[in-house]
């Protein structure tokens, strides 16, 4: 990091020597990618009213939309906000929706508006991550463009340029899905130059990653399903333009993509969607089915042991999503939340007790919220969180999860129990241990929070729907569903509040409520919730 910071100023100071010099080590002819690839960017960015605003240089990127005329810095807007608008996938709208010459044309202002308003090296049009997936972009449409056009013969020249540069600058102070989307754009660069040693070298690097980042059970070391899903992607990309181009496809990837897909396949709930843990987002049907994931094979108890989640059906369309997983990987802390033992739960196309969400990645009061403890169907001890996060992306102390029971009794009721010690920093060192006893009908959570001391302890659902009746004299909350009757009750007083929120994607926050028992007693401390559907 040490390094790529004073790289990253010298560049800044002496723009012109770094692109010579790195564009330069760069070689192969401009071949362009093989005709029978489709990238899937060409499947997810395929609108004709994004086409139509985009010509008018107006651009809806995380639910928000902004004219940017020939101002590409934007610097009134969020850096995510940014870092899409320099992404260019985007452009994929109008390869589908435009002739060869008016999409040449389009792109050539756009380009050129781009290139004068952007210095080669400087944040934020050239974060290594924005350009992995602006170069893998640019592969991608270059065949698109009218055969012999200026702006074709430029982009050509872009493809060395931008690998030189990220070849310079791949992210190994990140790591995770941000290494692997550079790996993925130096692959699909060498292969648009027919550059075997290039694509030797990166095909290397992405094996040696994908042992790191992929788990015994097939999921992604981050532990986002969303993420999760955005790495399956850039492998099924890599894996379908090495085999059409000719190249072998290793026979890691293929295996890796089928347990990565079976993996996926294990959180989507009767309703067709996954969870949004860990800074996740919705994943909807037309993805999955793009990414080619299976239906699962309905077992009642999944244990993904490596990934931390336990997931069961006690009834087909009933699913409860259960993390019992270590927050992040012990280098990679961007995306861990302080929710050790919480959970989600789905009753037929209703998401009933949901996670925040993720709605923003700024240094904000929202996205720490988000992150902590507060904001998660878990129990809160004292006002802190289990995992000490900060900043957008970092943490500190850690909770320590850790499973001691997954089975099927004999009366067929679902047993699952796990502890953490994320709050042994605190005086008496309290572990909170919390029991899932499912039915076909039902679920009690029996939370136990031992050790020594008073403390105040608080435990939270977050209810997707707002139809919701409250019973305070018998602290039970009834909760219509369309197609079931929910009830939940608590063993202590129970407090209701109607103005909670929660995301399923950035920059979108929809109406939620909340239920909560704080109690303040002498340890050890024991609670119960009672939830119960027909």
């Amino acid at each position: 990091r040490i390094r790529l910071r004073a790289q990253r100023v010298a560049v800044r100071a002496r723009p012109e020597f770094f692109e010579h010099r790195w564009t330069a080590q760069v070689r192969g002819g401009a071949l362009g990618w093989p005709d029978g690839f489709r990238s899937l960017d060409a499947g997810r960015f395929d609108s004709h009213d994004r086409a139509v605003e985009i010509d008018k240089q107006e651009f809806v990127l995380l639910n928000h939309r902004a004219h940017i005329g020939d101002d590409w810095q934007h610097l009134s807007e969020t850096q995510l906000w940014r870092f899409h608008l320099h992404y260019w996938d985007w452009c994929w709208h109008l390869v589908g929706h435009r002739t060869s010459d008016d999409l040449t044309a389009s792109v050539a202002r756009m380009h050129n508006d781009w290139s004068t308003s952007t210095t080669y090296g400087t944040m934020d049009a050239w974060a290594p991550y924005v350009v992995s997936l602006r170069l893998w972009t640019w592969c991608g449409i270059h065949g698109h463009l009218a055969s012999g056009s200026p702006i074709r013969q430029t982009f050509e020249q872009e493809i060395r340029r931008h690998a030189g540069f990220l070849r310079a600058n791949l992210e190994a102070d990140v790591g995770g899905n941000h290494l692997l989307k550079n790996l993925k754009a130096m692959i699909g660069a060498a292969v648009f130059l027919g550059d075997d040693r290039l694509l030797d070298e990166f095909s290397e690097l992405l094996r040696l990653q994908l042992d790191i980042q992929i788990l015994t059970d097939g999921g992604h070391y981050e532990l986002s399903p969303s993420y999760h899903a955005q790495v399956l992607s850039d492998l099924i990309d890599v894996s379908e333009l090495l085999h059409t181009s000719g190249s072998a496809v290793p026979h890691h990837v293929t295996d890796i993509v089928a347990r990565m897909r079976k993996w996926l396949s294990e959180f989507v709930g009767p309703d067709g969607e996954v969870p949004v843990l860990n800074d996740a987002f919705a994943i909807d049907a037309d993805e999955l089915d793009r990414l080619g994931v299976p239906t699962h094979d309905g077992r009642k108890l999944v244990v993904l042991e490596s990934s931390g989640y336990v997931i069961v059906r006690p009834r087909p369309d009933v699913q409860l999503v259960i993390d019992v997983g270590d927050p992040c990987p012990p280098e990679l802390p961007a995306h861990a939340q302080a929710d050790c033992l919480t959970f989600e739960l789905v009753i037929g196309d209703d998401r009933v007790i949901v996670d925040t969400g993720t709605s923003e990645y700024g240094s904000t009061q929202r996205r720490q919220f988000e992150r902590s403890t507060a904001a998660h169907n878990t129990v809160e001890i004292d006002g802190t969180n289990q995992t000490d996060v900060w900043g957008a992306f970092r943490a500190g102390r850690r909770a320590k999860p850790a499973l001691l029971e997954a089975c099927t009794t004999d009366d067929d009721t679902v047993v699952v129990e796990a502890e953490h010690d994320g709050y042994r920093h605190l005086a008496g060192r309290p572990i909170h241990r919390r029991r899932f006893e499912i039915s076909a009908t039902g679920v009690t959570v029996l939370d136990t929070v031992s050790g020594r001391g008073a403390h105040h302890l608080v435990s939270r659902l977050l209810l997707a729907s707002t139809k919701v009746s409250f019973d305070q004299s018998r602290s039970r909350l009834t909760v219509a569903l369309r197609d079931a009757h929910l009830s939940i009750t608590g063993d202590r007083a129970v407090a209701v509040d109607t103005t909670g929120f929660r995301a399923r994607m950035f920059g979108a926050l929809e109406p939620a409520t909340l239920a909560s028992m704080a109690m303040s007693d002498e340890l050890p401390v024991e609670s119960r919730w009672r939830i119960e559907w027909t």
